[in-house]
């Protein structure tokens, strides 16, 4: 049930061990998702190139790791605060307390898993937990929008307008989803180049018959 980010609190960690592999559980549901709706975004995009889970992984550390390290530092510092303000082990004096508790607690809540036997009490720790719930949301969405976006060089750019001027009809220039859904052989008329001349209008056919263009745009390793 943690792994699809699902409790129903009939099953909880009693022990501090327990707890630890909760946590272990959920920051594998949470990133996965991540990772998951990751690929399907670079995947789309004009320009890719053998699109590879390594390789997704390795462009997203590289662009997300500020958010990262700021999002649980954020976690622990409201853990702080949060165990601070007021939290009620469910009663039970043989539980885990302090701080500890705390960062468990914040730590499922960040990652959109919760038992139920840990929780806040009091108006300031409900409205904290609050501002944790949606940091944990928002981070999600920052985390793709930066993997989204693309700083090539001007090479790059000129490899793909080129490509895309000798093989207009090549879709796969412009990313997995996009498709023609017209008859199969549409005569397109080419885009003025730049010494002012017009190329020959192509079919599809002859298009897909022509030379694969491989490393436009940025390309995953």
């Amino acid at each position: 049930c943690v792994a699809h980010q699902l409790t129903f609190g009939e099953f909880t960690p009693s022990t501090q061990a327990g707890r630890a592999i909760v946590c272990l559980a959920a920051f594998e549901a949470y990133w996965f998702q991540v990772l998951a709706m990751a690929l399907v975004l670079v995947s789309q995009l004009a320009g890719e190139q053998r699109v590879t889970v390594m390789g997704v992984c390795r462009r997203f550390v590289r662009v997300a790791w500020p958010s990262f390290v700021a999002f649980y530092t954020a976690v622990i510092l409201l853990a702080v605060v949060i165990a601070a303000v007021d939290i009620n082990n469910s009663g039970d004096p043989d539980r885990p307390h302090g701080f500890g508790t705390g960062v468990y607690f914040s730590w499922c809540v960040a990652h959109k898993v919760s038992f139920g036997e840990v929780v806040t009490v009091n108006a300031g720790g409900r409205t904290l937990v609050g501002v944790l719930d949606i940091l944990g949301m928002l981070h999600t969405y920052w985390c793709l929008a930066m993997l989204g976006v693309r700083n090539v060089s001007s090479e790059e750019h000129k490899r793909l307008l080129s490509a895309l001027q000798e093989h207009p009809e090549n879709t796969e220039l412009l990313g997995a989803g996009y498709s023609v859904v017209d008859q199969e052989d549409v005569m397109i008329e080419m885009p003025q180049i730049r010494d002012g001349s017009h190329a020959e209008g192509v079919t599809r056919t002859q298009a897909q018959e022509g030379s694969r263009i491989v490393g436009v745009g940025t390309g995953l390793p």
